[in-house]
C-alpha cells in the first residue's frame, strides 16, 4: 500500500525538494556529517564510552543533534505517520555505527500503545528492524512497557523518574551476545540508561546504545 500511495504522490526531499525521496542521498549525507559523538548523559564529547558518567551500557553512538534535515526527518516520521522515512533513518544509524558483530542483537524501546495507534505503526519498531536488515544482525522484542507514561513536555527530574518504572524483561539474556539498544531521540538519557539495566539485570554482559538524535530538554 506504502508503494502505491508514493506513486500516486510522490515525496519531496525534506532538505532539497527534489521529488521523489522523503530525504534524498546527498540532504541525508550532510544531515549525518556531524561526526562527534557525545555521552548521552552529560554531553560530553567520548569516543564510544563516557569516562566521567558511571553508565550501564559500554558504547553509544548517535547521528547528530536533532536539527535541520534530522529534525524534519523525525518530526515527519513521528508526528505526520510517514513511514516511507524509516528507512532513511535506518540507513542514518547504520552510517553512525561500526561494523556490528553477527551475534548482535538490535533491542528496541518499546511505544506506548496509544502512540501506535496515533501513528499507525509502531515507529521505533520499524526502525529497528530495517536496522537490523542492513547490519546483518538479528532484531528482537525483548523490553516490555510497565506503565504508559509519557515524557515529552516533562522536566528532566520527572523524566528519570518515569524511566526507572518503564520497563521489564522476562527473557533470560545470553551473556556472550552483544544487544544494540535503538531510541529515536536522547535528552536525559534516562530512557536508555533504564533499559540497559534492565536488560543487564537479566543476564546481559554488553550492552550497547544508538539513537538517531540528541537534543537538550528545553527543545
Amino acid at each position: 500500500m506504502d508503494k502505491f500511495f508514493i506513486l500516486l504522490a510522490p515525496h519531496y526531499c525534506l532538505g532539497c525538494g527534489v521529488k521523489g525521496q522523503v530525504v534524498c542521498a546527498n540532504c541525508l549525507q550532510d544531515a549525518c556529517s556531524d561526526s562527534q559523538n557525545y555521552c548521552l548523559k552529560c554531553g560530553g564529547t567520548i569516543a564510544d564510552r563516557c569516562r566521567r558518567c558511571c553508565l550501564p551500557f559500554e558504547k553509544s553512538w548517535q547521528v547528530s543533534s536533532r536539527e535541520g534535515v534530522l529534525k524534519s526527518l523525525l518530526d515527519t516520521y513521528k508526528f505526520e505517520s510517514v513511514r516511507a522515512a524509516a528507512g532513511p533513518i535506518a540507513e542514518a544509524l547504520s552510517t553512525c555505527l561500526p561494523i556490528l558483530p553477527a551475534s548482535t542483537v538490535v533491542v528496541t524501546i518499546p511505544t506506548i500503545p496509544g502512540h501506535i495507534r496515533q501513528r499507525g505503526f509502531d515507529h521505533t519498531k520499524l526502525v529497528a528492524r530495517r536496522l537490523a536488515k542492513f547490519k546483518g544482525c538479528a532484531h528482537k522484542e525483548l523490553l516490555r512497557r510497565k506503565n504508559n507514561t509519557v515524557q515529552f513536555g516533562k522536566s528532566a527530574r520527572v523524566r528519570r523518574a518515569q524511566a526507572k518504572e518503564a520497563f521489564a524483561c522476562s527473557a533470560v539474556l545470553d551473556p556472550k551476545v552483544p544487544y544494540l539498544i535503538i531510541d529515536d531521540t536522547c535528552t536525559t538519557g534516562a530512557t536508555v540508561t533504564e533499559a540497559a539495566k534492565v536488560l543487564k539485570a537479566a543476564g546481559a554482559k554488553r550492552v550497547w546504545v544508538a539513537v538517531v538524535a540528541r537534543q537538550s530538554i528545553d527543545k
